[in-house]
């Protein structure tokens, strides 16, 4: 009597062990495809940052992408971006044109005043972003800037990043792109070049709704994971192979296996 609930005792513990094993396996193969859809590959060293090169970098990947000509950086364009931005700062305005102390100021004025005649000009301005692909990303993602960008008339490139207090934040960033082309030889300066020749364009975008990057996945967890799908899978076609008798486990035996003695 007491053999056979023993017997009976032991199958019972051999199923539930082996739904538990199941629903663990389950659970266990959900996290890590959860694992392996939010992995990013991490380059050993590199951190996200917002840099000139950097965004200048990646511009004219975009650029050339397209079959366009690489933008070439210019000092004076540099430092037309950069009084445009101590000029937002100090002004507490972010447009392109806007009045400040009874003044109208427009974007071109900054290039001019850098020494820079040109004929072909553009400006993007941003915002609260910190991560350089995040803001060439944000960029492409709006018509203006995307066609500033990838405008075939553009030949230069300069860009300022300056952090400070701006209206009610305390410290942020502000990012001025001045894309421009000279004026051709034989033109006149661009005090009194005529107007219509000249092509202008602006866009802004700021980036505080800009997401943050996806948690990177060490190689580590990535190799456990790995080995845990392997052992789901095989416990899943376990649980299959005895659910529908293709395969059968030993009968259990409640008894101590019995010692065997040999005499010489």
């Amino acid at each position: 009597m007491s053999t056979g609930i023993t017997a009976f005792i032991s199958l019972a513990y051999r199923r539930s062990l082996l739904w538990i094993s199941s629903v663990l396996g389950f659970l266990l193969l959900l996290h890590a495809l959860w694992s392996l859809a939010s992995y990013q590959p991490q380059v050993l060293g590199a951190r996200a940052e917002l840099s000139a090169s950097g965004v200048i970098s990646l511009i004219n990947l975009e650029r050339t992408t397209h079959h366009l000509p690489a933008l070439t950086p210019h000092t004076k364009l540099d430092q037309a971006a950069l009084l445009k931005a101590q000029h937002m700062i100090g002004s507490g305005n972010f447009d392109h044109y806007y009045q400040a102390d009874g003044q109208a100021v427009d974007p071109w004025q900054f290039i001019t005043q850098a020494g820079y005649d040109y004929y072909y000009a553009g400006e993007n301005l941003a915002r609260h972003f910190h991560d350089s692909r995040q803001l060439v990303q944000a960029w492409m993602a709006s018509s203006a800037h995307k066609a500033n960008l990838l405008n075939p008339f553009y030949t230069h490139v300069g860009l300022a990043i300056v952090d400070g207090p701006f209206q009610t934040d305390a410290s942020t960033n502000l990012i001025v792109l001045m894309l421009a082309s000279p004026l051709p030889p034989g033109l006149v300066a661009a005090d009194s070049s005529p107007q219509p020749e000249r092509l202008q364009s602006t866009s802004l975008v700021q980036g505080e709704s800009s997401p943050p990057a996806p948690a990177a996945y060490s190689p580590w967890l990535i190799a456990v994971t790995a080995a845990g799908i392997t052992i789901v899978i095989g416990l899943i076609c376990l649980r299959f192979f005895v659910r529908f008798g293709l395969l059968k486990l030993p009968p259990h035996d409640p008894r101590p296996p019995q010692s065997s003695h040999w005499k010489s």
